[in-house]
């Protein structure tokens, strides 16, 4: 499983799910700041707010699955309260 937002609250707990379960988890981040140290977790480290490049063409790994959820906090540009 490829995902990104492993360090957020959900994340977290989906990963920490999958690796008790022995599944093979690459997490991509800015930083790996994820407190379990398992063998099937891997830590891609990339920024999404200040990259211009294809992460994707990057990747050797090709997973089966991929989650998207991470959010962007751009701390430059603040969210508008409605």
């Amino acid at each position: 499983i490829l995902m990104t937002g492993g360090s957020g609250f959900i994340g977290r707990a989906f990963i920490e799910k999958m690796v008790d379960k022995n599944i093979e988890i690459y997490n991509i981040g800015r930083a790996p700041s994820l407190p379990f140290d398992k063998t099937n977790l891997s830590h891609i480290s990339f920024d999404f707010i200040n990259s211009r490049g294809a992460l994707i063409d990057e990747l050797t790994l090709k997973p089966d699955i991929i989650i998207h959820i991470a959010k962007a906090n751009d701390q430059s540009s603040p969210v508008e309260q409605a």
